[in-house]
Parts: C-alpha cells; sequence; structure tokens
C-alpha cells in the first residue's frame, strides 16, 4: 500500500468512504486519528462492517430503528460497500462505472456481481424483483440514490483525500527507513527517536494547518504514553500556539487536556491545573468534537483528584465520559474512562468499588492485540487492590503477570515494568519475605535510575526499599534510601499528601532503629499527622498504626534517663 499512485482505485475508495458514512452515519474506522487510519492501510486492515458501524442517529435521520437499519444493510449493500474499501486496490472495483453499474443492479433488484452467482441469492433476487418493495427497502434505495448522486459530485474532493492519504504513506514510509539500520547503518532507533524524528519530518509531507496539527497531535500523545515527557511538552506547546493563532479550539483543548497531564507528572501542579481548566472550559464550547470534550472531562478530574483536589464534580464528570465515549462508540476513549474512574475510586478508599470497574476493561483489552501494556496495567491495579485489601497472597500472582506482560511489549527495564517491582516487594515483605523484596528492588535499582527522571511517580520504589531495608536489619541504607525519597517528593507533592507522610514514616523507623530518637521524633510525629487522619482504607489504617507505634516509641525511649 505504500507509496502507491492515486488511481481511479483511489477514486472508488473515496466513493465508498462517502457513501459508508452516508448509510452508517459516521466515517470508516470511526474517530480513529489520522495516524492509527495510516496504520491500517499499512497492515492492511479492513473497515468494519458497515451493519456494525450504522449509529442510532443514522437510523432516526431515516425514521426507521436500528435493528431494521442494520437488516437493511445486510447483504448487498454492505458487500458493495466493503467492495469499494478493501485495503488492496486490486481487490475493489475496477473502475466508478463498474461501481455505478453495481448500483444499478442493485435497486433494480437484480443479483449484484461482487456477491457471485450462489442459486439461494439469485433465486431471491428474482422474487423481489417481482414483488412490491417494503418501506424499509425503499427508504435505503433511496438512500443509496441520493448518495450516489452526491458522491459523483465529490469526486474532486475524494481524489485530494486520496493524495492526502498517499503523502501521509510516503511519509511514514519514509520514517521506517530512518529507523531500519539496512538503509542507514544505525542502531534502531528507540521509540523516543523515532518519534522526535517524525515529529520533524512531518511538515515535509502535511501542509495544510489543521492536518499537520491532527498528526503531530497523534505524535505527542505517544510522546507522553512512551514517557518521554520532555519532548511531549514542548511538542505540545507548539500545538497549543498553532491552534490558538488559528482560532482551533478544539485542538487546543485536546492539546491543552495533554499537556496538563504533563505538567502534573513533573511535578508542576500549579501549571497542570490551569492547562487542564482551560481545556475543560474550551472543551464547553460550540462544534466541539465528543472525543475532545470527553478527554478534557477525564484528564482534568483525574489529575485533580489524583493530586489531592477531590471534588464530587470529579466523579461526576468521570461517569459522564464514559456514558458519551460509549453513546459515540468511542472505545480507547471509555478505556480511558474506565481506568481513571477505577483509579479515582480506589485512591478514595473505595478498592471494593474499584475493582469491579478494572474488571471491565479485561475483554475490552482481551480483544485488542496491541493493548498488551493497558492489560499489563490492569492487572497491576487488580494486584494492588487484592494488597489493599487483605488479600496479600492473591496479589502476588497478578503482580507477577503485571511485570511479565510489561516485559513484553516494553522491555524488562521499561519504566512500566520496573513500576511493578515495588508494589511486588511491598507484597512480600508484608508476608515475611523481606530477603526477596530487598534482592528483587537492589537488581531494579541501576534501571531504575535511568529511568526515574525526576518524575515524583516512580519515587515508590525507594519508600519500598527502604521499608524492606528496616524489615531486614540494614537500618543505615534504609534512612539513606528514605531520606532520598523524601526529597524526590517534597515540593512536588502537597505537604499534606499522603505520600510524604509515608516517607517520615520509613525515615523515623531507620532513626530510630539507630538510637536516634531525637532525630526520629518529627518524622514520627508528621507520619501521624499525615497518615492517620486521612487513613480510608485497610492499608492506609494499617500504616496509620504503625505511625503512632513509632511516635509511643520514640516518647517513651526520650523519657527514659
Amino acid at each position: 500500500m505504500l507509496n502507491e499512485p492515486v488511481s481511479t482505485a483511489s477514486d472508488v475508495y473515496g466513493l465508498g468512504a462517502i457513501l459508508f458514512a452516508l448509510l452508517a452515519g459516521r466515517a470508516p474506522y470511526g474517530k480513529t486519528s489520522a495516524t492509527a487510519r495510516i496504520e491500517a492501510a499499512v497492515r492492511e486492515v479492513e473497515p468494519e462492517s458497515i451493519v456494525r458501524a450504522a449509529t442510532k442517529v443514522a437510523a432516526t435521520h431515516r425514521g426507521m430503528s436500528e435493528s431494521k437499519l442494520h437488516h437493511a444493510l445486510r447483504g448487498d449493500l454492505s458487500a458493495i460497500v466493503a467492495g469499494c474499501l478493501r485495503s488492496r486496490p486490486r481487490a475493489r472495483y475496477s473502475s466508478v462505472e463498474a461501481l455505478r453499474d453495481e448500483i444499478d443492479r442493485y435497486l433494480s433488484f437484480q443479483p449484484v456481481r461482487i456477491r457471485g452467482h450462489a442459486v439461494a441469492y439469485t433465486i431471491g433476487k428474482f422474487i423481489r424483483r417481482n414483488r412490491v418493495a417494503i418501506a424499509v427497502s425503499c427508504t435505503v434505495a433511496l438512500t443509496v440514490a441520493i448518495s450516489m448522486g452526491y458522491a459523483w459530485m465529490q469526486q474532486e474532493h475524494a481524489l485530494h483525500e486520496a493524495e492526502r492519504s498517499v503523502r501521509m504513506q510516503t511519509f511514514m514510509f519514509s520514517l521506517f527507513k530512518m529507523a531500519n539500520p539496512d538503509h542507514t547503518g544505525k542502531p534502531v532507533a528507540t521509540i523516543p527517536e523515532f518519534l522526535r524524528a517524525a515529529m520533524t519530518k512531518l511538515p515535509d509531507y502535511v501542509h495544510e494547518p489543521a492536518d499537520l496539527r491532527n498528526a503531530q497531535l497523534g505524535l505527542a500523545e505517544s510522546m507522553l504514553e512512551s514517557g518521554d515527557l520532555a519532548d511531549a511538552r514542548s511538542a505540545f506547546a507548539a500545538i497549543i500556539a498553532s491552534a490558538t493563532a488559528a482560532n482551533a479550539t478544539a485542538d487546543r483543548a485536546e492539546a491543552e487536556a495533554f499537556a496538563g497531564s504533563v505538567e502534573f507528572q513533573q511535578g508542576n501542579i500549579a501549571a497542570g491545573r490551569v492547562l487542564e481548566a482551560d481545556a475543560l472550559k474550551l472543551s464547553r464550547g460550540p462544534d466541539i468534537p465528543p472525543r475532545t470534550r470527553v478527554l478534557a472531562e477525564i484528564y482534568f478530574a483525574y489529575n485533580e483528584d489524583n493530586y489531592g483536589f477531590t471534588t464530587g464534580e470529579n466523579l461526576r464528570l468521570l461517569r459522564a465520559a464514559i456514558e458519551e465515549s460509549r453513546a459515540h462508540h468511542l472505545v480507547r476513549e471509555t478505556s480511558l474512562g474506565l481506568f481513571s474512574l477505577g483509579s479515582v475510586l480506589y485512591m478514595r478508599g473505595l478498592p471494593l468499588e474499584a475493582k469491579p470497574i478494572f474488571q471491565q476493561l479485561l475483554p475490552i483489552y482481551d480483544a485488542d492485540p496491541l493493548s498488551r501494556c493497558d492489560r499489563a496495567e490492569v492487572y497491576s491495579w487488580l494486584a494492588w487492590i487484592n494488597s489493599t485489601t487483605g488479600d496479600i497472597a492473591g496479589s502476588l500472582p497478578l503482580f507477577s503477570k503485571a511485570y511479565e506482560g510489561y516485559s513484553v511489549c516494553s522491555g524488562a527495564d521499561s519504566p512500566e515494568a520496573i513500576d511493578q517491582l515495588p508494589y511486588w516487594a511491598d507484597g512480600l515483605i508484608r508476608l515475611g519475605r523481606a530477603p526477596e523484596a530487598v534482592s528483587m528492588l537492589e537488581r531494579a535499582l541501576p534501571a531504575w535510575r535511568r529511568v526515574a527522571g525526576g518524575s515524583t511517580d516512580r519515587a515508590a520504589l525507594l519508600y519500598f526499599l527502604a521499608r524492606g531495608y528496616v524489615a531486614v536489619g540494614r537500618f543505615a541504607d534504609a534512612e539513606q534510601a528514605a531520606t532520598e525519597y523524601l526529597g524526590r517528593v517534597d515540593g512536588k507533592l502537597p505537604p499534606t499528601h499522603r505520600m510524604v507522610g509515608v516517607g517520615h514514616l520509613v525515615l523515623g523507623e531507620s532513626l530510630a532503629a539507630q538510637g536516634r530518637y531525637r532525630e526520629a521524633l518529627p518524622h514520627a510525629t508528621l507520619a501521624v499527622d499525615l497518615l492517620v487522619k486521612s487513613a480510608v482504607s485497610t492499608y492506609s489504617r494499617a500504616l496509620g498504626a504503625e505511625a503512632v507505634q513509632l511516635a509511643q516509641k520514640v516518647n517513651e525511649a526520650l523519657k527514659e534517663p
């Protein structure tokens, strides 16, 4: 499919895409990005059936129920549209005239050629030609006639779209060559290098500003998902500037939603809140696509809750975003909304409410071979829920599944795989297997230092390593790890955040174990203040009780002569 010339097959594809949209109520491949459509073309993935794609809105416009529209689109119409949209140009109709002839045969109840000449099918067509068409068939036939009249007037537009597709395919082809050591003589490019090169070369191939922003958004989002926060931040800033200058509100809202998440992850909480709030405000404007609106709602609500700004409105926004995503068949956004809602419910101390939310995600991700990492993340959350609700032994195989999943899709030394180890280690420590936990985390420490950067989200490894050291009696090592942990979260999380409290708890424990009670006292006091009142789960209450026990131990030691 790459670099093939624009031909009659392109015209047929364009006409088929228009016919698909007019009959089904939405375009082939739904709301997927340009990058995703290009990937589908390269992989020769066929569009979904028009029958499954037909929307409730399309049925309403034709004055019929969804089931009747689905029935009417089955068979000939589905076969004709599929014949236009086949991934291989040679498998489509040979010309526009051949397509026109096929439509004429359908409208006159003749057997359409693309379905072959099975006896039962041919006889059925003969019967239909000799009876009064039912109302649904008349409606669909009229739709087809109107659609084709409109389609022929849009041939020039279809050709333009085909040319854009070829340009994007050429762009992707050039990137694959750049990443191929057979062409460059250099080692295979890493994902961040590949995305950075793509962002640099994209303007050479895409000249329409709106198309360019759309492609840049896809690349910048991939940078964010791959953990390349610095490049993602620069990319989103450029997109926001372009969208603002062009008054492209939807693009600006989407870019700000992602950019806000980058700022939060880099510890710039105030900047993240400003961007997320503005994205949410812009998403309320007219002519904003549903996808942009739900993304703004999800990122605003999740980041607000995740960083301590908890309100009832956050839950309402997440549930509304999930409902709207489902209504518009936005599978990826539905998954993101479910994941965010499950996370927020867990953080609010409602793990048993969060668990079925996460379980809804497994069949969605199982159906998509490109979602191995997403599936691994769900296993991680389910493991953590088991751990925090007392089923520690049941959490260990789930953490193992999460780690193995990330090792396959991202690599054993990837940030995502390494992130599983602290919580897996925590379960081992709580089951009395602290030496295993310490060994696991110490082996991972060099790789962790390479990938952690300044992210507060990845500081947990130091905290659990400090707990492991306390459990095995290596108190000086525990002190060092706890001090480094607090240095990483200080000033980047609100001072009342629980993650600050646990750092003071383990540092106080390491100091007290060394007999340095006066140094341990302020840490024990802070741990009590931060962990007792905010405890909402079995796990967090246990940490609060641990802090109280530490404070009592320190105070009693200081009273002794």
